[in-house]
């Protein structure tokens, strides 16, 4: 008994490899747990684009995306930027909808504890 104790608490000192699958995985679940994975996801196509994408087509490409902008009187700049502020703000109102929640469940958790327990019991707020 006292070796598997003892064997438990050396492998948790022993650095463990992550693999590329592991680490993209963490990526994506907090990209998920933030609400930024609609970025990521973005970020991640164009980088597969742009690495498939021969180099000498990657300067071109880029040079016909900035005239096609320019073209249309800078409106896909300025859909971008309005998608990107409607987004964050989204995220951020949800955030808070969500905090606010966390809050009021964890108060009423702990009246009904109180009430049931009938002692007066310490909140983990103070620590």
């Amino acid at each position: 008994m006292n070796k598997n104790k003892k064997n438990k608490k050396s492998n948790k000192n022993q650095m463990v490899e992550v693999t590329w699958a592991q680490a993209f995985r963490d990526v994506i679940i907090k990209a998920i747990n933030s609400g930024q994975l609609l970025p990521v996801s973005i970020l991640l196509c164009i980088l597969v684009l742009l690495f498939r994408m021969p180099g000498d087509k990657s300067f071109e490409v880029l040079m016909k995306l900035v005239e096609f902008m320019s073209a249309y009187k800078n409106w896909g700049w300025g859909l971008s930027i309005l998608l990107v502020i409607g987004w964050a703000s989204h995220t951020r109102s949800m955030r808070r909808c969500s905090s606010l929640e966390y809050k009021r469940i964890g108060i009423e958790k702990s009246e009904l504890q109180r009430e049931l327990s009938q002692i007066d019991l310490k909140s983990s707020d103070d620590y």
